[in-house]
């Protein structure tokens, strides 16, 4: 009855798990069914209960508390911002809205890239940052000099430039590709390019891309939409799909560079990713719940069958199995969530250290004559003096504690002077223990004597018997 409830249990959660995605699907325009795939979605705000472990986010990309920030408002900065997660679908539609504040020198830009590598695998920002202080520098060392991706990535890229360009890119991968080159037009033959002119910086942009299976649409939304409201998207380019990779998976994610010398702010709001084909869920997740509750499912429906010992027996050992599976990726999941946020503890331990000297250095920086200011240096080296001195004198207090306490042990072990009384007992127990040394010393002589006379006696009653066996010899001979 238990592992019933249990297999019950387990059913009604994969029937809500299925309920969630059902009401995620609805007609979409045109009459067509669409299924939101909701770990690939967020809006607006995004933390660890609506997927945010599903991204990567890196360099100078940080979740806030409404919007992910891709670039930040300083210059010479990059972003990066990738989901871990296969796309599983042919034909599907990914959307999202960004909010961005334009630079003077219009260097900035970013890049929306969706390929069938995962990126996430192979990123180490461990192994950048080690390499050099300077991120453009070690993005470079791991071969990531097409805004922190690849030149010979294999996929689309859709490039948003500060100069007010949008440019799509197919490419097999098989030939790199720099942003001179794009901006040049030499991409050589195994890349497919599209331009288009577009004012996008300084507003809400709403981009969506259609991607179906022999084609790809890129629209746009140029003002923000009324709350309430669909939006009016209006088309950008159509270009063919291209691409050679393997249709049904994909991964997608963000990229950017702030600029040189002022800072393109970009704040991404909201990404909607839609599945049309209704094949497949397209989201492993979710596959892997729905397969989980099919399991269940057999279990259930042979219920009536488990009549007999060897029946109940075999049900047993199936639940068993689907019990061990289910805690394998629940604690899977457990471990990786868990390693997530040390390693998130650490970077947040590493960015307060970094932010303290950096006040430090920005208080004692006169940006006025730009150089460092003599009597803020002075201060600093006051209160390092005032610390040292105040940890002198408490470590001076703690020896002088412990100096104090020695002495009064030492004056107390002085002070305890043996009495006549205990001296006696004392020198009882040094008498008692001598004589016990002469009686012990006397005992062993005794022993020794007594062992010697037995030796002479046996000595002596053997010669007896000796003489007298040969005297019974001589007598038999005679």
């Amino acid at each position: 009855m238990a592992s019933r409830g249990l297999a019950r249990a387990v059913w009604l959660r994969w029937l809500l798990a299925v309920a969630l995605h059902a009401v995620a699907a609805a007609p979409a325009a045109g009459g067509d069914t669409v299924w939101k795939m909701t770990r690939h979605s967020f809006d607006r705000t995004l933390t660890y209960d609506n997927g945010l472990g599903f991204w990567l986010s890196s360099a100078g990309t940080m979740a806030l508390r409404n919007r992910v920030q891709l670039l930040p408002p300083v210059a010479d900065r990059y972003g990066i911002f990738w989901h871990k997660k296969v796309l599983h679908s042919d034909d599907f539609e990914v959307s999202f809205t960004i909010s961005s504040r334009a630079g003077q020198n219009q260097d900035g830009q970013f890049a929306f890239w969706l390929s069938p590598d995962n990126f996430t695998e192979t990123y180490d920002e461990q192994a950048i940052i080690s390499t050099s202080k300077n991120l453009t520098l070690g993005l470079q060392t791991a071969g990531l000099t097409l805004l922190a991706n690849r030149p010979t990535f294999r996929g689309l890229a859709v490039i948003f430039s500060q100069r007010n360009q949008v440019t799509a890119v197919f490419s097999d991968g098989k030939e790199p590709i720099t942003m001179e080159d794009l901006a040049t037009g030499q991409t050589g033959k195994r890349t497919h390019v599209r331009k288009r002119n577009l004012d996008w910086t300084g507003r809400e942009l709403q981009v969506k891309l259609r991607l179906r299976k022999n084609s790809l649409i890129l629209q746009v939304v140029h003002d923000a939409t009324p709350q309430g409201k669909d939006p009016k998207f209006s088309e950008l380019m159509r270009l063919p799909n291209a691409g050679t990779w393997k249709r049904d998976e994909n991964f997608f994610g963000f990229s950017g560079y702030s600029g040189i010398s002022s800072a393109l702010t970009l704040e991404l709001l909201s990404v909607n990713t839609r599945n049309f084909n209704m094949q497949t869920v397209g989201e492993d997740d979710a596959i892997e719940e729905i397969e989980d509750g099919r399991e269940w499912m057999k279990v259930l429906e042979q219920e009536k069958r488990y009549v007999s010992q060897a029946s109940q027996k075999e049900a047993v050992v199936s639940l068993t199995k689907l019990l061990s599976d289910h805690v394998n990726r629940s604690t899977s999941f457990g471990e990786q969530l868990r390693a997530t946020l040390a390693k998130l503890e650490g970077r947040l331990d590493s960015l307060g250290g970094e932010f303290r000297t950096l006040v430090a250095e920005t208080q004692a920086f006169d940006f006025s004559q730009n150089k460092f200011d003599p009597d803020q240096v002075r201060q600093h080296i006051k209160r390092i003096g005032s610390i040292l001195s105040k940890e002198d004198g408490g470590h001076s207090k703690k020896m002088e504690e412990v100096h104090s306490v020695a002495k009064g042990l030492k004056v107390q072990g002085q002070a305890k002077v043996i009495s006549g009384e205990a001296r006696a007992k004392v020198e009882s127990v040094a008498e008692q223990a001598k004589s016990l040394e002469l009686h012990a010393a006397a005992g062993s002589t005794q022993t020794s004597f007594s062992l010697l006379a037995l030796v002479l006696a046996v000595a002596g009653l053997g010669l007896l018997f000796l003489n007298r066996m040969r005297y019974y010899e001589k007598k038999h001979y005679i």
